[in-house]
């Protein structure tokens, strides 16, 4: 089973939880090795960028995350090993969809069904 951290306190508990235990912040997917100090600078910045993605459409959103995931996956080189390379881009972008899968639920609960449930009231 994966792990969700905190990303305000650094508390860690199992995936599928919505919010901290501890604190009551929300949950994100957690790295085996990602330390908290990471986490937390991961949510800082989502939440800097998230207001950028305010209002575009779904085709914007995904055109920039998939230039982004491109730019990030580019920079996983394994020098004077093309193969070796194109392996490790691989895997790392398989570990990268095994993360974004976990927090789809974990988002939806979040972001998405309490705007569902406000417009239907």
């Amino acid at each position: 089973m994966s792990e969700a951290i905190c990303a305000a306190c650094g508390a860690k508990g199992p995936h599928g939880r919505i919010r901290c235990l501890a604190c009551g912040q929300p949950l994100m997917f957690a790295a085996p090795d990602m330390p908290s100090e990471q986490a937390n600078e991961a949510m800082a910045l989502v939440n800097e960028i998230r207001p950028l993605f305010a209002g575009k459409s779904a085709q914007t959103q995904g055109a920039v995350l998939a230039d982004l995931l491109a730019m990030w996956l580019a920079g996983h080189v394994i020098q004077g090993d093309p193969e070796g390379t194109k392996s490790f881009r691989e895997q790392a972008l398989e570990i990268h969809i095994v993360g974004v899968k976990a927090l789809i639920d974990i988002n939806y609960k979040i972001s998405v069904e309490p705007q569902i449930k406000r417009r239907t009231q």
